[in-house]
């Protein structure tokens, strides 16, 4: 008996973590949305104030516009590299596959359980299936590409937690 209170304990435990986790990431997500919108209007000032003090400017200012719209998709790319970094160092807990579509600029991912079989006749059971089109925004919303692939990496974090808790439970 001392092992079944010993055991509940750790599962309490963890899921306490798992609680306070979860918790830590939504405010990650909400403070890289801030920053992101504060960068834009940072970029939107700057913009304004290289339009207005000369016209030798408007050819800079339409440079400044490419460069900035290269660190936006930098911060994108840098995004899907951290979720591949989750991809590979979870392999032991889920399956995620992720490509590039370079047709339509898009970053797509697919999570299934460790246990998924890949055969014939044996059924997918996918955790999450998803694209992320880096060149426009989500049209049920608005969100952009950013926004979108940080959802994406908060949803892969609760998979791969979720994924964990089960592999403890079963050891």
């Amino acid at each position: 008996m001392n092992n079944d209170k010993t055991a509940k304990e750790m599962l309490d435990e963890a899921l306490k973590v798992k609680a306070e986790t979860v918790e830590l990431l939504k405010e990650v997500k909400r403070n890289s949305e801030e920053n992101a919108k504060l960068l834009s209007r940072c970029e939107e000032t700057i913009l304004k104030g290289l339009a207005h003090v000369s016209p030798s400017f408007q050819i800079s200012t339409a440079v400044h516009v490419k460069s900035a719209e290269e660190v936006s998709n930098r911060n994108c790319h840098d995004v899907i590299l951290g979720i591949m970094e989750l991809a590979m160092v979870n392999r032991d807990v889920i399956q995620v596959h992720a490509g590039w579509n370079p047709s339509c600029c898009s970053f797509d991912l697919n999570v299934y359980p460790l246990d998924q079989v890949w055969r014939e006749g044996v059924g997918t059971r996918r955790l999450l299936c998803t694209a992320v089109y880096i060149d426009r925004n989500r049209y049920e919303d608005d969100a952009t590409p950013l926004q979108q692939l940080l959802e994406l990496e908060d949803k892969l974090l609760e998979l791969i937690a979720d994924a964990k808790d089960k592999a403890e439970v079963q050891a």
